[in-house]
């Protein structure tokens, strides 16, 4: 019998993306970084432009976009007190963020993960 103490690193994430690739769901789910704040990116510069680097991947799990997403904007809101001001900031960051997504997650409409990010930005808060 294996046990887990046996199986490879790659093996268990190889497994676990199996796993991932099986669920079926109504929402705009994937791997999500899980702690993800602006303190988990590196920027280098250099004559090429700016490269980013994300670290410390140990909250890693399959889950809503909206964790991310919520938490990188509730953890950068500057300290304004007007509503519309934060509106205007939080649907830019949207807009920004859904089209970036969509360069990779074609197949996700865009309306379906702007609706998961709003109604799940309370479990990016307390998440």
């Amino acid at each position: 019998m294996t046990t887990l103490n046996d199986i490879s690193l790659s093996e268990k994430i190889k497994r676990q993306l199996t796993k991932v690739e099986r669920l079926e769901t109504e929402i705009a789910s994937t791997i999500i970084h899980g702690q993800f704040t602006r303190s988990k990116i590196f920027f280098k510069r250099d004559d090429e432009g700016c490269h980013t680097k994300l670290i410390d991947f140990e909250t890693i799990k399959y889950d809503s976009l909206s964790i991310d997403f919520g938490r990188i904007f509730l953890t950068n809101l500057p300290n304004e007190d007007n509503v519309s001001k934060l509106q205007n900031l939080f649907w830019s960051m949207i807009s920004i963020y859904v089209k970036k997504l969509q360069q990779v997650y074609s197949q996700v409409p865009s309306t379906l993960i702007q609706c998961d990010i709003v109604y799940n930005m309370i479990l990016s808060y307390i998440n």
